[in-house]
């Protein structure tokens, strides 16, 4: 193979490989990656083995190493015209059985080099081991969460090619979604210089239509701004005018993700011994400010055998092709930014991290948040609660932002740096300096112990109403009705906890405890617009249009 590689395309080419045909090479990484070495050195790279410890003594190694040769071996121009002239001598000089331990002997003898020893190796050229997957096969199970497909350049080994489909399906669909986000933010460009420019310059902004609703027709709108419901059982959509249509692959992936949620949901509620058994139909509408709400029925079969019906209400943000069809109709769903201080080595940062990439980076993009982190490195520090005291170990913030940065490119994530002492409140006012202009924003004031759902940034969108109402998201702390939604509160604050327990038992619809330590973590969704309209930090407004919600949906670990 070498010797072929020599005779015809060693002057032709940077770099050569030699692949096992049971791996999979990400082609565009591996040529990202290999654009930044020298390939007029010479290069030996691959993952690095010594061979199994019983054979290992056979292979006339002498202790060095060799590039396995699944995962696939690299040479570089210099590698392989080096190597050339001395072909004949390595093949007489033949010691096992093994090809890659061959090559790797034979590069070893006469260049000199061994094959890279470096750790990130073993994952940029990844070999799945028996121990490290628990399916039959490697790379069968949740693609999405296998951390070996985030940075490989190949995978190996796939002896099923229906599995090698499957993770080049996976890799086309993110590649996909980055370029319907570039294209977001590219179309919010467009629109951003139409706003600039004269009416009489306006140009239309170009739109994906590839996935148009079930009804084509313009349809009438609610009061509150949602389309009409449509409904649907296992197999077919039903149009407004009742016309029966198969469901669609989209519309069958969007229901697939809203079931599992529907489910988790069911199964806490069933008494034991039940379990979901199918889906028996329900009904979807779309609405702009909020997103799509789904009604589920699905049919469970209890510890008799007897099938019950329970149905759950399921909402999830708007997807980006249920906007498309009916643009015309609909207001653009706000951008929320969300704004966290955190100290220089903060103990809850890389926990409140883990939750926004399970929350937000992880659904499909394009995303309608964005994450400012305001680092505060100067002077002593507030403490920020009970529990999470430095124990060595907390990473720098900076380190671990940058981490995330490099993980999810297009994930609209930014720090800044704050040379003060470490204070929520002045924390919150340098993240503001940085959306000032964006006016049609929402943003969710919070800090790195929040933990929050897509529910929630729901509820920030559907509560936070432009000139007339700021979101007061409570924590669920004093058993309320689970039922309540929210109190719009006139009196938000109570000094002492015999007022609280009398308010929460004969008074609760006219006034709202906040715990004294809640002056500390305010958590507050609010137009950029209405900013300067109310003392976040008091819950006061300045303003007799703009009223105070308040609402107990948003957990806390520290309250």
């Amino acid at each position: 193979m070498l010797q072929y590689m020599c005779q015809n395309h060693g002057q032709s080419y940077d770099w050569f490989m030699r692949a096992d045909d049971d791996s999979y090479i990400n082609v565009e990484r591996l040529q990202r990656f290999l654009g930044k070495i020298d390939s007029s050195k010479k290069v030996y790279m691959g993952q690095p083995g010594y061979g199994f410890p019983a054979v290992r003594h056979k292979l006339g190694l002498n202790g060095r190493n060799f590039c396995m040769g699944g995962p696939g071996v690299i040479f570089s121009r210099a590698a392989i015209q080096a190597l050339c002239p001395h072909l004949d001598t390595c093949m007489e000089e033949v010691m096992s059985t093994e090809e890659d331990v061959e090559i790797g002997r034979c590069v070893t003898n006469h260049l000199h080099i061994q094959c890279t020893r470096a750790w990130e190796l073993t994952e940029l050229f990844y070999h799945a081991y028996e121990e490290e997957f628990s399916e039959d096969r490697p790379f069968t199970g949740n693609l999405q969460k296998n951390r070996h497909l985030v940075k490989s350049l190949t995978l190996h080994h796939m002896k099923d090619p229906h599995v090698m489909y499957q993770v080049h399906r996976h890799y086309t669909k993110a590649a996909m979604n980055t370029t319907e986000q570039e294209i977001a933010m590219l179309q919010e460009s467009l629109h951003s210089i139409n706003n600039i420019l004269s009416p009489s310059l306006h140009k239309a902004v170009p739109s994906l239509d590839q996935n148009h609703p079930l009804d084509e027709q313009s349809l009438s709108i609610d009061r509150d701004g949602s389309l009409p419901w449509v409904s649907f059982d296992a197999i077919h959509v039903f149009s407004p005018r009742g016309v029966a249509q198969e469901m669609g692959v989209p519309w069958q992936q969007d229901l697939r993700e809203v079931l599992e949620s529907a489910i988790a949901t069911a199964t806490e509620r069933l008494p034991v011994g039940s379990k979901v058994s199918h889906l028996i139909g329900g009904y979807r509408r779309l609405h702009p400010n909020f997103g799509t709400e789904y009604v589920i029925d699905l049919a469970l079969l209890n510890h008799h055998g007897n099938q019950v019906t329970i149905r759950n209400r399921v909402i999830r943000p708007l997807l980006p092709a249920e906007f498309r069809g009916h643009a015309q109709h609909l207001p653009r769903m706000p951008h929320v930014y969300v704004i966290v201080p955190v100290q220089e080595r903060d103990p809850g940062l890389q926990r409140f991290l883990q939750m926004y990439e399970a929350v937000v980076l992880s659904s499909r993009p394009p995303h309608t948040e964005s994450l400012i982190i305001v680092i505060c490195t100067g002077g002593a520090e507030e403490d920020p609660g009970k529990g999470d005291k430095h124990d060595g170990n907390t990473l720098d913030a900076k380190a671990v932002i940058d981490f995330y940065q490099r993980q999810f490119p297009s994930s609209q994530i930014r720090s800044v740096i704050l040379d003060e002492p470490f204070s929520l409140q002045t924390g919150h006012r340098k993240g503001l300096e940085l959306v000032k202009k964006k006016s049609d924003y929402i943003v969710f004031l919070t800090n790195a112990n929040a933990q929050f759902s897509q529910d929630f940034l729901m509820s920030c969108r559907k509560y936070a109403v432009k000139g007339s109402q700021v979101y007061l998201p409570m924590p669920r702390r004093w058993g309320w009705n689970e039922g309540n939604q929210g109190i719009a509160a006139s009196n938000h604050r109570n000094s002492n906890q015999g007022d609280h327990d009398k308010g929460r038992e004969t008074d609760l619809g006219k006034r709202l405890y906040l715990p004294t330590n809640v002056n500390t973590w305010p958590n507050v969704c609010i137009y950029v617009h209405d900013i300067d309209d109310v003392d976040i930090y008091n819950f006061k407004s300045h303003s007799a249009k703009l009223q105070m919600f308040a609402a107990e949906n948003l957990n806390f670990k520290t309250i």
